[in-house]
């Protein structure tokens, strides 16, 4: 059965994040996956495809094993079993918390103009 959520306030997502056992993100295109990484950042675990611009970030915080192939419903569900409910470890989320913040992308970004 699936279930169909309006969207929400800011506020009230990481409350909906960790009331979830996983949350899936099966985008064969997806420039990044912003919910995946707030499920994550929330204690959530979150499969994700690996052309998802964010499975970088997953392999650099060591959640390799969150990104499946998603043509295979009996091994998706099969991982669903495996981490649904599972919480995110505390150094993965801290990791991410690094990568991701203004300051870190900041930096990135100068870099990036830097260069050209």
């Amino acid at each position: 059965m699936s279930i169909f959520f309006e969207p929400m306030e800011s506020k009230k997502l990481a409350g909906f994040y960790e009331k979830m056992g996983v949350l899936l993100s099966p985008s064969y295109f997806e420039t990044y996956g912003n919910v995946a990484q707030e499920s994550i950042a929330s204690g959530t675990p979150a499969l994700i495809s690996d052309n998802m611009g964010v499975a970088e970030t997953y392999k650099k915080i060591g959640l390799d094993n969150f990104i499946v192939d998603f043509k295979s419903c009996a091994n998706v569900y099969k991982k669903i079993e495996e981490v649904s409910g599972q919480e995110i470890p505390q150094k993965c989320r801290k990791d991410l918390k690094q990568i991701v913040s203004g300051n870190a992308i900041s930096s990135e970004m100068i870099k990036v103009f830097k260069r050209i």
